[in-house]
């Protein structure tokens, strides 16, 4: 297992996404330490092939997601399932859609030509941007 540590400002949701791919025989096992801005732990993610668990700095389980097909299943701390996550093609961009457990879309997470993030809520409204920086 790879241990990764990041600030807490660096974009969670394409890290997860990115690394979350169980095809092709890869060890993908990794976590991840994210630190807040006074380098104290903030929150982990522990990815183990297809399952993904995010911790509280003392350890405790905050949700988990389990690939399902072509999505992320994400499940709260008490094992409820919240949402389900998948990849969406949107031109050349990369295009995630968050739908609550019963299909209702609810946001969208997009990175546009330029590297920035959005993210959408179920009606495409901006909510936040995420800039890329050097």
């Amino acid at each position: 297992m790879r241990l990764i540590r990041m600030a807490v400002g660096t974009c969670l949701a394409a890290g997860l996404f990115g690394c979350a791919s169980v095809e092709g025989g890869l060890d993908r096992s990794y976590a991840a330490e994210f630190e807040s801005g006074a380098g104290r732990p903030a929150f982990e993610v522990e990815a183990t092939g297809a399952d993904i668990e995010v911790l509280d700095a003392s350890g405790r389980v905050l949700a988990s997601l389990t690939r399902e097909g072509d999505a992320l299943v994400v499940f709260d701390d008490h094992g409820n399932q919240v949402g389900r996550v998948r990849e969406q093609p949107d031109d050349d961009d990369f295009r995630l859609e968050w739908s609550a457990p019963d299909g209702t879309p609810a946001l969208g997470l997009e990175r546009e030509s330029d590297g920035d993030l959005e993210l959408e809520d179920a009606a495409g409204e901006t909510i936040y941007e995420l800039k890329r920086r050097d």
